[in-house]
């Protein structure tokens, strides 16, 4: 238990999502969730779930062109030409993450996002 003591309020997910003419441009992903032990942590893996089927869908489905950078704790996705197919999966990814966030709200923050006619505003 002294182990998961040290993750309380300590650490949280950090989600961005860039909008750049009405379609989602980029999005980071950074930090831990803490909610429990690294591996065992429901939190981090739902939200690595939802980032990862948006980024297999842009890759596979759509074969779009995106830069994507990953290291420990840290995703930052790249949409070289946003459009309306990139922004139906990439909204789909915002909505699964928005639920995790409401969930879980001391362990996911993505910031002021508000919808507005379908889009994203800051």
């Amino acid at each position: 238990m002294k182990k998961l003591q040290r993750f309380k309020n300590k650490v949280m997910i950090i989600i961005e999502i860039i909008n750049k003419d009405g379609k989602i441009k980029k999005f980071k992903v950074t930090g831990h969730a803490g909610l429990a032990l690294s591996g065992q942590d429901i939190v981090c893996a739902g939200i690595s779930a939802i980032v990862q089927t948006a980024i297999i869908g842009l890759d596979e489905y759509l074969k779009t062109d995106f830069d994507c950078k990953q290291s420990e704790g840290r995703l930052e996705v790249n949409i070289n030409k946003p459009d309306e197919h990139t922004e139906i999966i990439l909204m789909t990814m915002y909505y699964g993450l928005r639920e995790i966030e409401k969930i879980y709200p001391k362990n996911v923050n993505m910031g002021n996002i508000k919808i507005k006619n379908g889009n994203l505003m800051r």
